[in-house]
C-alpha cells in the first residue's frame, strides 16, 4: 500500500469516527435538552396522597381534654367534629394518619418531597384560628415504641380560613416543637427537621381557647416533589456527559488503534498487525508463516475492474478463515501484506500439521471464485517458513518465507516451497552474485556485445540489440539471465541500466562518422524498475544532451511481463520517454498475455515476438504459428513495427518474412559480437551472402 493510500485510509477512518462521535454528541445534546424540558414541564414530578393508598395503615381522631368528638372518613379525606364543653386545662382535637407499617419504627421516607398541597376546612368559635400539620418522625436515637410522644414533632402552623385553596406549603418551613426539644433534652444533632421515617401525619388544633365546636375536614392532602431537583438533574447530565466523553475517547482511540493494524478491504491484519501478533506469539510458541501470492491478480483487475479485485480479496481471505483452520487470536491469524499477497501465521504446528495444511490450502483455493456472476479460477504460489533457535523475530521469519516464495515462483514443477538449506544456499549464492556485480560496476568490469537486427526483405542491418556482459572473475559462467534478476532483487538494476545507456551513448559518439553513413537503431533493454522511477526520463534526457545523441537512434526495450504492474504513473513515464524522441519496444511479446486491445494504452512503437513462438514454427504445435499470425496482424492494424527474435533456421525466416514480419534477429543470421566485429559488419554488409544462403536448397539430414 502506498503512503498516499495509507494517509487517505486514516483520514477516512478518522472522518468516519468523527461523524459517529458528532452524531452521539448531537443525540446527547438533544437528550439533555429534553430532560431539562421534561423537568420544567413537570414530567419528573412525583406525589403521594396522605388520605388514601396502601401506604396508609390507620386513620383516626385525636382528642384530649374536656371534649367529645365524632370522626368520619370519606373517599379522599377525613373529618373530625369536636365539641369543647370547658376550655380549662389542656385540650386537643385533630386527625391522625398512620403511614408505613403499624409499628412506628417503620414509617415512610418523605425526604423526596418538597411541598404539601392542602385542602382543609377548619371551623372554630374564634376567627382566624390556626391549625397545625405535624409530621411525626421516628428515630431510635430519641424515640421509643412505648412513648408515642417521643416521635419528633416536625410542624407547620397556618390559618386555613384565610389561606388559598389548595394551599402549597413548602416542607422547608417545618419547625421542631420547642416543648418537645426541652422535654426530651434533644441535642443539636437531632434538633433539625427530619422526615426520613414518618409514622404519622397529624392535623390538630393549634390551641382551643374558647368552648364550642371545632370542625376539621381534610378534603385532600398530597405531598408534592420531584424525582430529581434541577440541580441534581444537571449533575446527572454532567456525569453522563463525562462518561460518554471518556467512552468516546476510549472508543476512538481503540478504533484508530485497530484501524492502524487492520486492512481496510479484507478486515484482516495488515503488516503492522501481524508483526505485533507474531512478535507476541514468538515469546512462548513456535510460529509458522505461510506467504501466499495470488498469480495474475492484475489481470483480474484489468479484466473485471478494481471492485471485482477487492471482492476477490475479501472472498479469498474469508474462504481461508472459514474453511482452513480454526482461526482466532489464540491459534492463527491471516494478514493481507500487499495488493495480492497474504500471510498466515500459525502457532505451534507439527510437521504433519504443516504438510496437511499446505495440501488443504491448495485444494481449498482450486475451487472457482464467484465474482458478481463471473467464475474466476486463481493460482497461488506459497512460501513457508518456521521459526528456529536462530530465527526469533517477525522480520527474520518473513524474510525466510519470502525467499521460499521466490523459490516457488521460479519452479515450474511445484508452486510451494518450505524454507530449507537449499533455499538458504540459493539466498547465499544470490548475495554473492549481487556483491560481485556491485564490484564489477565499481571496477568497470562490464562490457557490451551487439546483436545485429536485419530487415527481413533486404537483409540489411537496420538495428542492433545492445547486450550486457561481465568479465569479472567472480561472475565467470554467470549470464545476464542470472545476474539481471539478482540486480533487480538487490536494487542494483537502475545503476546497471544507466551504465548500459551511457556506455552505448559513448560508443555512438566515438563512431559518429561511421553511423552518419550507416545509421542503425540501438535497442537497449531496461528493467521494469524504470517504470516506477520518476527520475528516469530526466536522466535519459541529460545523457542524450551530454553525448549529443539523436533520440531517433535509440530504442528502449521493456519486457511485456513488466507491463503487468503498470499504472497511470508508469504510462506517464513511458510518455515522457517518447516525448524525448526515443522509441519504445515491447520485448518478449506473447509471454505476458497482454490483451491485444490493451496495446492502444501503451505508448510503444515496436513488438518483439518472443523466441518461444519462433521455436515452434514448423512443429506439430499449430497454436504458436496462429499466435504469430495474430500478433503480426494486430501489430499491422496498430501500425507497430515487428521484430522476431531467436531465428535459428531457414524455415523460421521464410515463414516470418512471408507473413509480414519487418525485422529479424537470431543465430541463423548473426550471433552477438563485440564492437569491432559489428563495426566490420557495418562497413562490409553481408546482405548478398545471406540472400544466397537463404536461396540454397536444404540438405536433408542423414
Amino acid at each position: 500500500m502506498k503512503k498516499e493510500d495509507i494517509l487517505l485510509f486514516f483520514i477516512l477512518g478518522e472522518r468516519v469516527l468523527l461523524d459517529t462521535n458528532v452524531k452521539i454528541v448531537m443525540l446527547l445534546v438533544l437528550t439533555s435538552m429534553m430532560a431539562l424540558a421534561s423537568h420544567r414541564f413537570g414530567f419528573l414530578d412525583t406525589h403521594l396522597s396522605l388520605m388514601n393508598g396502601v401506604h396508609i395503615n390507620n386513620q383516626s381522631s385525636i382528642q384530649e381534654g374536656n371534649l367529645t368528638s365524632k370522626f368520619q372518613k370519606s373517599k379522599n379525606g377525613a373529618r373530625v367534629r369536636c365539641n369543647l364543653s370547658d376550655d380549662d386545662g389542656f385540650n386537643l382535637c385533630g386527625i391522625s394518619i398512620g403511614l408505613g407499617e403499624e409499628s412506628p419504627a417503620r414509617g415512610l421516607n418523605l425526604s423526596i418531597y418538597d411541598a404539601l398541597e392542602l385542602d382543609v376546612v377548619f371551623q372554630a368559635p374564634i376567627d382566624n384560628q390556626k391549625l397545625k400539620v405535624t409530621f411525626r418522625n421516628y428515630n431510635e436515637s430519641y424515640s421509643t415504641l412505648e412513648d408515642v410522644v417521643s416521635l419528633k414533632f416536625n410542624t407547620i402552623s397556618y390559618v386555613p380560613s384565610t389561606s388559598e385553596t389548595p394551599l402549597y406549603v413548602p416542607l422547608q418551613a417545618l419547625q421542631i416543637e420547642n416543648w418537645w426539644l426541652a422535654q426530651y433534652q434533644i441535642g443539636f444533632d437531632h434538633s433539625q427537621t427530619d422526615i426520613s421515617n414518618v409514622s404519622f401525619i397529624e392535623f390538630i388544633t393549634f390551641d382551643m381557647p374558647k368552648a364550642g365546636v371545632y370542625d376539621i375536614e381534610v378534603k385532600n392532602a398530597v405531598l408534592r416533589g420531584q424525582l430529581l431537583t434541577e440541580i441534581e438533574l444537571l449533575k446527572y447530565i454532567f456525569l453522563v456527559w463525562l462518561v460518554v466523553f471518556i467512552t468516546l475517547m476510549i472508543r476512538q482511540r481503540s478504533q484508530l488503534k485497530r484501524a492502524l493494524i487492520m486492512d481496510s478491504v479484507t478486515q484482516c491484519y495488515n503488516r503492522k498487525g501481524i508483526n505485533q501478533w507474531v512478535s507476541k506469539a514468538l515469546v512462548k510458541h513456535t510460529v509458522c508463516l505461510f506467504y501466499i501470492d495470488i498469480s495474475g491478480f492484475k489481470k483480474i483487475n484489468d479484466a473485471y475492474g478494481h471492485s471485482a479485485g477487492d471482492e476477490l480479496l475479501v472472498i479469498f481471505a474469508d474462504r481461508i478463515k472459514n474453511s482452513l483452520y480454526p482461526f482466532n487470536e489464540n491459534s492463527a491469524v491471516i494478514s493481507r501484506l500487499s495488493s495480492d499477497e497474504f500471510l498466515i501465521a500459525f502457532k505451534s504446528l507439527s510437521e504433519d500439521q504443516l504438510e496437511a495444511l499446505v495440501k488443504e490450502l491448495f485444494v481449498l483455493l482450486q475451487a472457482p471464485f464467484n465474482l458478481s456472476g463471473n467464475k474466476i479460477v486463481v493460482n497461488i504460489s506459497l512460501g513457508v517458513a518456521k521459526c528456529s533457535e536462530d530465527i526469533r523475530t517477525f522480520n527474520e521469519l518473513l524474510a525466510q518465507a519470502d525467499s521460499a516464495l521466490s523459490y516457488a515462483k521460479k519452479s515450474d514443477l511445484v508452486r510451494f516451497k518450505v524454507f530449507d538449506e537449499y533455499v538458504a544456499e540459493d539466498i547465499y549464492y544470490r548475495k554473492q552474485v549481487a556483491e560481485q556485480l556491485k564490484n564489477a560496476l565499481s571496477d568497470d568490469l562490464l562490457h557490451l556485445n551487439f546483436m545485429p537486427i536485419y530487415d527481413s526483405k533486404s537483409l540489411k542491418v537496420e538495428a542492433v540489440e545492445v547486450l550486457l556482459r561481465c568479465h569479472s572473475d567472480g561472475l565467470k559462467g554467470v549470464g545476464p539471465d542470472v545476474f539481471i534478476p539478482v540486480a533487480e532483487e538487490y536494487n542494483l538494476i537502475k545503476a546497471i541500466d544507466l551504465w548500459v545507456i551511457e556506455a552505448t551513448f559513448k560508443k555512438i559518439k566515438q563512431e559518429r562518422t561511421l553511423l552518419a553513413d550507416v545509421p542503425v537503431t540501438f535497442c537497449i533493454n531496461i528493467s521494469s524498475a524504470e517504470l516506477h522511477n520518476v527520475s528516469f526520463s530526466l536522466h535519459l534526457g541529460t545523457l542524450l544532451d551530454k553525448y549529443q545523441i539523436r533520440p531517433n537512434w535509440i530504442e528502449l526495450e521493456i519486457t511485456e511481463t513488466s507491463f503487468i504492474e503498470t499504472d497511470s504513473s508508469s504510462i506517464q513515464i513511458l510518455n515522457e520517454i517518447r516525448s524525448l524522441g526515443v522509441r519504445l519496444a515491447l520485448d518478449d511479446f506473447g509471454t505476458g498475455y497482454t490483451a491485444f486491445n490493451q496495446l492502444i494504452n501503451y505508448p510503444i512503437d515496436c513488438l518483439k515476438i518472443d523466441k518461444s513462438f519462433i521455436d515452434n514454427i514448423g512443429s506439430q504445435n499449430s497454436t504458436a504459428e496462429s499466435m504469430i499470425k495474430a500478433i503480426l496482424l494486430i501489430a499491422k492494424s496498430y501500425k507497430l513495427v515487428t521484430i522476431a527474435e531467436g531465428i535459428e533456421t531457414r524455415d523460421q525466416y521464410h515463414y516470418l518474412a512471408e507473413n509480414g514480419c519487418n525485422f529479424m534477429q537470431g543465430y541463423f543470421l548473426a550471433k552477438p559480437m563485440d564492437w569491432q566485429n559489428f563495426r566490420a559488419l557495418l562497413c562490409s554488409p553481408q546482405s548478398e551472402s545471406l540472400l544466397t544462403k537463404l536461396q540454397e536448397p536444404l540438405i536433408p539430414e542423414k
